[in-house]
């Protein structure tokens, strides 16, 4: 006798999961939308249908529809009367709101979220409960850190007993973000490496990238956050989230441009708003767009920057966001320094007197050079006196400025200059020094190195100029002076480098594209200062080569420079061969610390 086995159709929601699961969002929101269609679905399949799609809609960064889904399925339970179909879409609906950045709106809704948990039936009870905490605990990250830890803490107890290892570690990643702000210790970082450990166990690449994100954004070892941020990349990608891939993005930018590398830093901050582009709103759009002005500003393209920042403030007058408001004063007086500089000092004050955290030292070290640049001696060494002092106080990590600790102290130098305060002046530079050597040090890859001591924004070559000075003059040993230069030096990151580069070659689309990124990777991989790209004459021709793209300091010319070396070009054009010159020579009595390298 023969059975004819009857198979199952395949669960539309599951099928819509094991899609967004293989990283495949798109197609997880178009299986959503084609099963959603269907006439006579049950509310229960139509409100998981729903569910999916708005969570490959958030990682899409397509927030206006994930929202209309989202209030779509709170209908729908009002209909069913469902307390755990209301829970559950108050849940998303916080989600979405969170990620917009309307965190007021988010902390509302996943109140509401809570209320309705706990009256859901005693079955499904648990799970909601620990679900709308975490809601709670991500909505008040910004604005109520103390209601984020308790909120994270005992969502991530409730998983814990549920064994949802993936919720788990969503929760202690939270409290893990919460608790590094407060203090950077060993225990605080504990909870970063379990929400991790829980990521990697429950096999989620986007959970993953989130917890690498959150444990390594705001080290103060810039050669831990270059390492997590480029793994939590690959991971986000691997998850297929673009929302992901534009926060590791966003956090990259701080981090490279923190080591200097501001073209690439900008390159990413561009990339990563164009990312979200499809769910920003003008909430969030202040920080980004105020970012990518700063960083146009330090790479000296001053109109870019200018249409930045004002776009920026144009998006907070039309939607105040209080988790960023403190950051447009900050643009606002970037973009007037050079123009309107008694308009940039008035708003430096302000920022001085509203600053909080992390934000205040670097603020009051700002407000000190516009002090300087008034004549203001007094008020300049008032503001940097507070910011060491707060910079010695600090717990907690960075947070997301790019201001290195070496520049507060540079700032309180200069100060203490301009107030006759020599032999005091003289420690703080001191200070400066070795909190700068403290930096560099465990960066092992030398390019990046190099880029860190050369970074402009925290004037890293003036305050080394200075030290190495002073330190000749006072007849300090030569290892006081070159401590900057010592290290370990691993030669395989630089490879790594290199191998990644040429794999990456052909990712440009544009010819424009390909220049810039010759510029970044060389840049990075020597720590060098002035890049040309020249372009050859046709053999013949009798042309002159041209410029296709450089990177010099501000105020020198790309043009002057070709000048300068085309003599070295040609040299290298006849003889086929690759040289290294050091000038001045050791010969006219410099010393090695004193040359400067042209590959």
């Amino acid at each position: 006798m023969s059975h004819t086995r009857t198979l199952s159709p395949p669960n539309p929601a599951t099928a819509a999961a094991d899609l967004a699961g293989a990283g495949q969002h798109a197609q997880a929101v178009h299986a959503a939308t084609t099963a959603l269609a269907a006439p006579g679905l049950a509310a229960a399949q139509r409100h998981a249908l729903l569910d999916q799609r708005i969570h490959s809609l958030v990682a899409l960064c397509e927030l206006p529809r994930a929202l209309t889904d989202a209030q779509a399925q709170l209908a729908l339970s009002e209909r069913s009367r469902s307390q755990a179909q209301r829970a559950h879409a108050l849940c998303n609906l916080a989600l979405v709101q969170t990620r917009q950045e309307y965190g007021a709106q988010a902390l509302q809704t996943a109140e509401s979220a809570l209320q309705a948990a706990h009256s859901a039936p005693a079955a499904q009870r648990p799970a909601l409960v620990a679900l709308a905490l975490l809601r709670q605990a991500s909505a008040a990250l910004s604005t109520d850190p103390a209601l984020a830890a308790r909120s994270a803490k005992d969502a991530a107890q409730r998983f814990e007993t549920l064994g949802d290892a993936a919720h788990q570690g969503q929760a202690l990643r939270v409290l893990a973000a919460v608790k590094l702000e407060e203090a950077d210790t060993p225990e605080h970082r504990a909870l970063a490496e379990q929400a991790v450990a829980l990521a990697r166990q429950a096999g989620d690449a986007g959970d993953l990238a989130r917890a690498i994100i959150t444990r390594d954004q705001s080290d103060d070892d810039l050669a831990v956050r270059v390492r997590g941020l480029q793994e939590a990349h690959r991971m986000a990608r691997e998850a297929g989230d673009l929302s992901l891939q534009a926060t590791a993005e966003h956090n990259q930018c701080l981090t490279y441009a923190g080591l200097g590398l501001m073209r690439r830093a900008r390159r990413l901050i561009l990339h990563s708003i164009a990312l979200r582009e499809p769910g920003l709103t003008d909430a969030a759009r202040l920080n980004v767009w105020g970012i990518a002005g700063s960083l146009a500003r330090a790479c000296g393209d001053h109109e870019a920057a200018r249409t930045a920042t004002e776009r920026a403030l144009r998006a907070h007058a039309n939607e105040p966001n209080p988790r960023n408001a403190i950051l447009a004063p900050v643009f606002e007086a970037a973009n007037h320094r050079r123009d309107h500089p008694r308009r940039a000092l008035t708003l430096r004050r302000r920022l001085a007197r509203q600053a909080l955290g992390w934000m205040l030292p670097y603020a009051l070290r700002e407000l000190s050079k516009d002090e300087l640049a008034a004549g203001n001696t007094a008020a300049a060494l008032r503001a940097t006196t507070k910011s060491t002092q707060l910079q010695q106080q600090r717990r907690g990590r960075l947070g997301g400025g790019t201001t290195s600790d070496a520049a507060v102290w540079w700032a309180h130098h200069r100060a203490l200059l301009a107030n006759t305060q020599a032999q005091a002046a003289q420690e703080a530079l001191a200070t400066a020094y070795g909190l700068l050597v403290q930096g560099v040090r465990p960066l092992s890859d030398e390019g990046l190195r190099r880029s860190y001591l050369q970074q402009t924004l925290s004037e890293h070559p003036e305050l080394l100029h200075a030290w190495v000075v002073a330190a000749r003059a006072a007849g300090l040993p030569p290892e006081r002076f070159t401590a900057h230069l010592q290290g370990a030096v691993s030669l395989q990151e630089s490879v790594q480098r290199l191998v990644d580069t040429g794999l990456r070659l052909n990712e440009p689309e544009t010819s424009a594209a390909l220049l810039e990124f010759v510029i970044e990777e060389v840049t990075e991989l020597l720590g060098a200062r002035r890049v040309l790209l020249v372009l050859e004459a046709p053999a013949g021709g009798g042309a002159p080569a041209t410029i296709a793209d450089a990177q010099v300091t501000e105020g020198e010319s790309a043009t002057d420079l070709l000048a300068a070396i085309t003599p070295w070009l040609d040299e290298a054009r006849r003889t086929r061969t690759l040289s290294l010159r050091h000038g001045p020579a050791l010969e006219t009595g410099a010393d090695a610390i004193d040359q400067r390298s042209c590959l």
